[in-house]
């Protein structure tokens, strides 16, 4: 760059189910690895680490009433994967947990000078939208957050399906 200063950063992907893949379990293999092959080939950049988190399986086995659950009761699924509920404060805790571990970890690394940054984040936009709910179904009606939202009356689907003639509000 002509009269400027030559600048290269480099977002670091890896996945984080290898490197906290249940709970209490922390292993910084794959953190490592991603980290020196994104250095080997760019040897004078600068680093910033996708944290892309969501709950463990075995966290989601062992807290089913924070599972995002639609009108009907069933657990919403985005592929596979059970949804954690928006409104779980229990869900929230532990994505904290398991960000906090990879920052200190990484932190604490002969390259830690060369991170500028961290992007976490535990999904996609879909989330605003309330996962994937089945055909004809709404979400959220989780036990987590009918807590959350206890002063609030939730209509039914059906309710919001059927106006009043009163208002634009169901």
């Amino acid at each position: 760059v002509t009269g400027g200063i030559p600048f290269n950063v480099v977002t670091v992907f890896n996945d984080h189910r290898k490197w906290y893949p249940r709970m209490g379990v922390f292993d910084p293999t794959e953190l490592e690895r991603q980290a020196n092959a994104w250095i080997k080939d760019n040897p004078d950049s600068y680093l910033v680490f996708d944290l892309t988190v969501t709950p463990p399986a075995d966290w989601a086995i062992d807290n089913p009433g924070e599972m995002c659950t639609d009108d009907k009761g069933a657990v919403t699924k985005d592929g596979l994967r059970a949804n954690w509920s928006f409104a779980s404060v229990k869900a929230k805790d532990v994505m904290l947990e398991i960000v906090t571990h990879a920052v200190k970890y990484l932190e604490s690394r002969p390259y830690a000078n060369r991170i500028l940054g961290y992007r976490v984040n535990s999904g996609h936009t879909m989330e605003w939208l309330g996962w994937y709910p089945p055909k004809g179904s709404a979400t959220d009606f989780s036990d987590a957050a009918r807590r959350r939202f206890a002063p609030l009356d939730i209509p039914s689907l059906a309710a919001r399906q059927t106006p009043d003639s009163q208002t634009l509000l169901w």
